[in-house]
């Protein structure tokens, strides 16, 4: 990289319609600043191709560099269904940012490892050995009370990625999934739907519960309870959210405008309506989260993005920061990115519903 980049933080602010300051203070995270600012900003970045790993570079610059070796572990917390967390494109971004943010630092080691179910819980035994010897872990997916009580009891600093918890006051970094959920309701409410739906792949992530919250609070906000239906599969797996929406469809109660907990549901539900001879947006008006999905017709899903690069990284951050603060209290610290709508042509237009 050159020493002087062609963007600069007054060409971000310009882009964002902020001030130079405000910039400055969301990349390097110094104070709060609301969701919609923080969006504006990480937009004009990313439209603009502004390289801020010079800021997180100056910061790492300053870290002290008599701590040594810290040693880190990422451990991988896979719902029952799941077998490799790091298959899903959502986490593996994730592990990409964390990478990014540990790379810039040479004092950091990070191994990778697994938390196996309950019914094979002797395979852990080695690794709670492990985990009392690190500086630090980031936990992904859906962490047990039996690690969680491991940690707590130990008093081993840690950082979730993202926060799958509900009860759980620790430090996390999440999307703002209920926020999420309520704008995409409103939008549908806004094409003229009157009736919402949500299908929800697993009841265990809290990320696609709290989407599930948001667009019932959004709905009934607008049109009432009566308005609002949901289902959730057995498990994240493909073949019960087929069952699931299968069953929804045939019973007749199924609302035309539906939001899906993900991509991968989107995906199960235009694969049962082509072979049922019916289309999206024609039967059936969609919007998901976290990735694009485009169909042979040339139906692009309306979605809202998620940014699990930057979890990662902030989360990489976050665990660095207390593994070095001398002191690090008890404040916890809960961090919420905000989601970036991408429309498409998924969702019947409002000449078209009336």
């Amino acid at each position: 990289m050159s020493a002087k980049q062609s963007v600069t933080l007054n060409d971000v602010a310009r882009e964002a319609n902020v001030s130079v300051a405000t910039v400055s203070r969301v990349l390097n995270r110094k104070a709060r600043a609301d969701a919609l600012t923080q969006e504006k900003v990480f937009k004009a970045v990313k439209k603009l191709g502004y390289d801020d790993s010079a800021i997180a570079r100056k910061i790492s610059e300053k870290a002290p560099s008599s701590w040594g070796e810290l040693k880190t572990e990422l451990l991988l917390c896979p719902m029952p269904e799941q077998k490799n967390l790091l298959q899903l494109d959502f986490m593996a971004e994730i592990l990409r940012g964390i990478q990014n943010y540990f790379n810039r630092h040479r004092n950091v080691t990070m191994n990778i490892s697994t938390w196996e179910p309950d019914d094979r819980s002797e395979d852990n035994r080695p690794l709670l050995r492990r985990l009392n010897s690190v500086g630090g872990i980031i936990l992904m997916g859906s962490p047990d009370e039996k690690l969680m009580s491991f940690l707590r009891r130990n008093a081993i600093r840690y950082v979730l990625l993202p926060n799958e918890l509900p009860n759980e006051s620790a430090n996390s970094i999440s999307s703002d999934d209920f926020s999420g959920g309520f704008r995409a309701a409103e939008y549908l409410i806004r094409k003229g739907f009157r009736k919402i739906g949500f299908l929800c792949g697993s009841s265990l992530a809290l990320s696609h519960t709290m989407r599930k919250y948001g667009a019932m609070a959004s709905t009934v906000e607008h049109l009432g309870i009566e308005a609002f239906e949901a289902r959730t599969a057995h498990s994240s797996d493909n073949a019960d959210i087929e069952r699931c929406f299968i069953d929804w469809l045939e019973s007749g109660t199924c609302p035309p405008a539906l939001v899906t907990s993900h991509a991968a549901v989107a995906e199960v539900i235009c694969r049962v309506l082509e072979a049922r001879g019916m289309t999206c947006p024609r039967d059936l008006s969609l919007i998901t989260f976290d990735s694009e999905v485009r169909l042979y017709s040339g139906v692009r899903i309306s979605y809202f993005r998620t940014f699990p690069r930057e979890l990662g990284r902030r989360g990489a951050q976050q665990l660095y920061q207390l593994m070095t603060a001398s002191h690090p209290g008890d404040k916890v610290c809960k961090t919420l990115i905000p989601l970036e709508f991408q429309e498409g042509n998924s969702v019947r237009t409002l000449e078209e519903n009336r």
